[in-house]
């Protein structure tokens, strides 16, 4: 059993969401106010407060001004070591929060790789307050709610001052209970030493001890250090602390000559000029065997600047004088004694002439050029339109490094790949174009339509002495606005992406409306596979954007615990609605039974639901839906022939099982509907074929027909006429006569048209014994849309059968003495009158009729 840890993709990118939201690094708002109150007791402070902000505002202004002094006068000195006597009550306020974000940085880099020990013992030479212990201890608890594997860690802390331990110790301890973490956390020893001076006795007290995470944490840049020539015996020291499957992980502040210092000792210690052969797991590949000389520096060792969330303690300290600290920058090292390195197996320079790829320092010779190249990704930024990726190739001097340039409109393999491109990925990039330099660099790269890209990245554990295996992952970019976000794209059964779905639920849409009931809209996934040629939620934003371009659907994975938990802070609700815009049946649902476990959640609480389909529902629904008097379904049928159906909804049932679904629903006492929504003018349109249509509806059991003409939304018309024109050549002619009314954006068919449609439809199903009305069809009058429905509607409910309101009634709901036609109620008895206004209602609404009910006495 290896002693790694190994966490699929999927998990890896929740986890990096959580550290760093929104690309975003953070420092535990918990833990600032911990630290806050330690604070406030040493200087005699008040503590009372929910969060740090409102604790040391509390605090003299003199107390805050003196700290702000202190950080200000530290950030000026340019030699001498600090003296921490009183330093430790700023530096935990201060400097600790902007050097958390470090420590989770390094961590991850060995996560990437599975290399994370699940039962680390860690040293932190130079501990401090505790930054580094409390930091490891934030990611393993974290780290835990991914993984079943048992996880530990023991720490082991050093530092020159006696009182900076017991602190660490402490707040290490409290902390460990504040997160509640389901495994063991101790702090072994605490060792008072000195690096400077006391190598011979720190050797003796730790020399047994072999530590799976070793941590210098600005130590290097130490006065005694710098100038006395003694990084090589710092380094000699901890390596041999260092199990031989350790890290050895060096944190550094942002400076050149500390990235210099770094690059430098990572050649010493690669060549074996130290006598101890290690090499740099991160943050460089090497991937052309070359390395930094005494002359040159490594650009991979260059400063990283990262966006973060001010914490409150350092906006706080701002205010008094502290330099403003607006991002979190380092330099820094990991160094590994197994040989471990990124993409070992890649480091061939013969195979990757063979394949064309150049060095990134020979691109000057290739400027407007197409070019081919290998290298490392070692800094990500994105804004506004543009993703600039730093690559490097691990050879030295200057030339070793360019800019990647990917703007809004360059899709295909590039898009898919550079969109989740993370800190160490190795990329293959054929057919980029070249040109002068920008933003600093010699030269940039830019990515075009012809532009091919190949992402590696490391995963699994490391085995030996042996390559890492390499894996190509697939991400896919989804912009909100100015928000983008990158995800996992998982190509089967069929390309989809998994999202933590933060949707509540909420009635119909702002704007016109006809549905005489009111809804709660549930829509467990975004884009449906079954490419309808006519859907107007090919129109839509978001998610369903990406459908229509990239045919990648959205899988709100959690939806159903969601539903359940808003459903369970609500004392009315209404019939839930599965689904009103994408098909709760499509081919995924197979995968994931978001329908089947949304449907149990509401038939659970004895609340309705109701489902319309374009195929087979499964029997577990109709199972569930027995026990709920007022549950029912609806089945989308637009044709009755087989062969036009597979031209015009390609991935869905085929008739057979459409009306199948029908006699099932009839068969388990449900009520059901067939919805012929929408006739397509030209093509399903027929008198004839619509009349056999109801006829085998209503002898497959359909009680209520719901009809439409196709309507075309302006942003896809052209698209959708072109998809109609292959099943009928005739169509691009007869809608440029036809579609002549416009309403909020959609193009209707001429009036007269569409009531000439309707009074065939309603006598039709008035013939055939069944319900009828019409959904969402309008006329303008005096300026404003009238629904149609009050001319051909047969029922008082538009869907054919009367859905009450729903009250609470202790854990389950109970129905109202209503017909649930809230948009033609004339006395609310349920006591909201709101809702025969016919809103656009929102959950923050049916929150607040519940605390309105409360106080109301209705049975």
């Amino acid at each position: 059993m290896s002693k790694y840890l190994k966490l699929d993709d999927q998990s890896l990118m929740h986890l990096e969401e959580e550290l760093k939201p929104g690309g975003m690094w953070l420092f535990p708002e918990e833990l600032g106010t911990i630290i806050a109150r330690r604070v406030g007791q040493s200087g005699k402070q008040p503590v009372q407060g929910q969060s740090a902000v409102e604790i040391m505002m509390k605090w003299d202004a003199d107390v805050l001004r003196r700290m702000g002094r202190e950080i200000a006068a530290a950030y000026r000195e340019s030699t001498g070591v600090t003296d921490y006597t009183d330093f430790w009550r700023p530096y935990a306020l201060y400097y600790m929060p902007a050097n958390f974000p470090k420590v989770i940085r390094a961590l991850l880099e060995l996560l990437t790789a599975g290399l994370i020990p699940k039962h680390a013992v860690v040293l932190d030479l130079g501990v401090g307050p505790g930054t580094v212990p409390l930091a490891v201890l934030y990611f393993y608890s974290r780290l835990a709610r991914y993984t079943r594997e048992n996880l530990s860690l023991s720490f082991d802390i050093v530092d020159r001052r006696p009182e900076h331990l017991v602190l660490a110790d402490e707040i290490v301890r409290l902390y460990s209970c504040v997160l509640k973490v389901p495994f063991q956390v101790k702090v072994r020893r605490s060792v008072t030493g000195c690096l400077e001076e006391g190598l011979g006795k720190l050797s003796a007290i730790l020399a047994e001890s072999r530590y799976d995470l070793v941590f210098l944490s600005h130590v290097l840049n130490e006065y005694e250090l710098s100038q006395s020539g003694r990084d090589k015996e710092i380094i000699d020291f901890t390596l041999s602390l260092t199990a031989k499957d350790g890290t050895l992980a060096l944190l550094e502040p942002a400076t050149k000559d500390s990235a210099a210092r770094l690059a430098g000792l990572h050649w010493r210690y690669k060549n074996g000029r130290t006598g101890v052969n290690v090499t740099a797991f991160s943050p460089c590949s090497y991937p052309w065997r070359r390395y930094p000389n005494h002359r040159c520096s490594c650009a991979c060792w260059s400063i990283v600047r990262e966006p973060w969330r001010k914490p409150g303690t350092v906006a706080v300290l701002e205010r008094y004088g502290t330099p403003a600290k607006n991002e979190v920058k380092y330099t820094y090292l990991l160094l590994r004694r197994d040989g471990r390195n990124r993409y070992h197996q890649f480091k061939d320079p013969e195979r990757h002439r063979a394949r064309g790829l150049i060095k990134l320092s020979r691109l000057p010779e290739h400027v407007n050029q197409p070019v081919n190249v290998l290298g490392v990704a070692i800094h990500i930024c994105r804004k506004w339109n543009l993703l600039i990726i730093d690559l490097c190739d691990g050879t030295a001097g200057s030339l070793n490094f360019c800019h990647l340039e990917v703007r809004t409109g360059v899709t295909g393999t590039v898009g898919e790949y550079l969109a989740g491109v993370r800190h160490g990925d190795l990329l293959e990039i054929y057919n980029a174009g070249a040109r002068p330099g920008a933003r600093g660099s010699k030269y940039t790269l830019y990515a075009t339509e012809r532009t091919v890209v190949t992402m590696h990245r490391v995963s699994g554990e490391a085995k030996g002495g042996g390559p890492m295996s390499i894996t190509g992952q697939k991400y896919i970019e989804v912009r909100f606005g100015t928000v983008t976000k990158s995800l996992l794209l998982e190509e089967r059964p069929l390309p989809h992406i998994k999202v933590q779905s933060g949707k509540e639920l909420h009635g119909w849409w702002p704007g016109k409306r006809e549905c005489t009931a009111e809804r709660l809209l549930v829509n467990p996934y975004n884009g449906c596979t079954h490419n309808c040629s006519f859907c107007y939620a090919h129109a839509m934003w978001g998610y369903f954007h990406l459908f229509r371009d990239r045919g990648v659907v959205t899988v709100f994975e959690d939806f159903d615990r969601v539903v359940a938990k808003q459903l369970d802070n609500l004392d009315l609700a209404a019939c839930g609605y599965l689904s009103p815009v994408t098909d709760p049946f499509q081919p995924l649902n197979r995968r994931y039974r978001l329908s089947e476990k949304l449907v149990r959640v509401f038939v659970e609480r004895n609340l309705p639901v109701e489902f319309i389909t374009k195929n087979e529902v499964s029997d577990e629904v109709l199972q569930l839906m027995e026990a709920q008097p007022h549950s029912f379904g609806q089945v989308s049928i637009i044709t009755p022939d087989e062969e036009l159906r597979r031209r015009l909804v390609p991935g869905g049932a085929s008739t057979e099982i459409l009306f199948d679904n029908l006699r099932r629903l009839r068969q388990s006492g449900k009520f059901a509907v067939c919805r012929i929504d929408p006739v397509i003018p030209g093509i399903t349109d027929s008198p004839g074929v619509l009349d056999r249509l109801v006829e085998m509806a209503a002898v497959a059991g359909a009680q209520h027909i719901i009809a439409s003409c196709m309507d075309l939304p302006g942003k896809i018309k052209p698209a959708v006429i072109a998809a109609l024109a292959a099943v009928n050549p005739r169509v691009p002619n007869i809608y440029r006569e036809l579609y002549s009314e416009r309403l909020d954006g959609h193009w209707h068919a001429r009036l007269e048209y569409r009531r000439r449609l309707f009074k065939t439809l309603s006598d039709t199903c008035t013939r055939h014994h069944t319900g009828f009305a019409l959904c969402m069809e309008y006329e303008v009058v005096d300026g404003r849309a009238v629904g149609l429905n009050r001319e051909f509607m047969t029922t008082r409910n538009c869907e054919g059968l009367d859905v009450p309101i729903y009250l609470r009634q202790g854990k389950t709901f109970e129905p109202f003495d209503c017909d649930g036609a809230c948009l033609l109620c004339p006395e609310p008895r349920c006591g909201i009158p709101e809702l025969a206004g016919g809103g656009a209602w929102k959950i923050k609404d049916y929150r607040r009729w519940s605390r309105k009910l409360r106080e109301l006495t209705l049975f």
